[in-house]
């Protein structure tokens, strides 16, 4: 499906972090909640996620909504540039 809308190298993997990531830069709930939506204990959780939260640490709150309106954004302004290929990190922030 990534490939088929031009995003090469998207894993399983990337929609989990993705959706963790949504949920710290929301700000509406705490590691454990987010641990438990995703399966982890805790530690695993902070231990994967710290970084995000240190990026959100001074950051704005943004809700899922619009990080996934900015996203899309991204990936129509590159339909511009035909012979650029977007990578699945061209997304983040």
């Amino acid at each position: 499906m990534a490939e088929s809308v031009g995003i090469e190298g998207a894993r399983p993997y990337h929609l989990r972090h993705a959706f963790a990531s949504l949920l710290i830069h929301e700000g509406r709930l705490s590691m454990v909640e987010i641990a438990a939506q995703l399966g982890h204990n805790p530690t695993v959780c902070l231990d994967t996620y710290a970084h995000v939260m240190a990026e959100q640490e001074e950051g704005e709150r943004t809700s899922a909504k619009e990080q996934i309106v900015r996203a899309r954004l991204a990936l129509r302004s590159t339909a511009a540039e035909p012979d650029r290929q977007l990578a699945f990190g061209d997304l983040d922030g």
